[in-house]
């Protein structure tokens, strides 16, 4: 038996391999890395026009070796879930959303998180609408400019004047 020390770093090949040669003869034992990278950046690719997907790349310390977790949440900005924005982004790279968790397979060192947002008829006050994405702990902020105009809805008449009068 040989004892095994449960670290926190990322070790880039898993598993490492432990050879033992007893009387000659060799045999191959292997430790697998349970250790996962943390969430380096969040970036968003900036302020979109409502109608338009946001896009943010989330990238890791390192690649992951094993499917690795991380918290996750979108909104807390002044955007507004299902009015502005669709609560259901889509992920590349095979990462998937587990509940409030992101879950990201073997091998992966960024992926991305794009959000489509809705194009609306209403004038937003604050343009554009914040709409931050947290995940590891680590936060990335993205916007949504509105393209909406204010309508007129009443014009007043100053009544009936005579030619060359005001």
């Amino acid at each position: 038996t040989v004892a095994t020390i449960n670290d926190t770093i990322v070790d880039s090949a898993s598993p490492e391999t432990l050879p033992l040669v007893v009387g000659g003869v060799t045999g191959n034992g292997g430790i697998i890395d349970d250790d996962q990278p943390t969430i380096s950046t969040v970036v968003s690719g900036g302020n979109v026009v409502e109608g338009n997907n946001l896009t943010y790349t989330v990238s890791l310390t390192s690649g992951t070796t094993i499917a690795s977790t991380y918290a996750y949440s979108l909104g807390g900005g002044t955007a507004t879930a299902t009015s502005d924005y669709n609560t259901t982004p889509t992920f590349s790279n095979g990462v998937s959303l587990v509940g409030s968790n992101l879950i990201v397979p073997a091998g992966v060192s960024s992926f991305t998180v794009t959000v489509a947002t809705i194009n609306d008829t209403i004038v937003d006050s604050a343009s554009p609408e914040t709409l931050p994405l947290v995940v590891g702990g680590v936060t990335g902020n993205g916007g949504i400019i509105d393209d909406d105009q204010p309508t007129i809805s009443t014009v007043v008449s100053g009544g009936n004047v005579v030619e060359g009068n005001n």
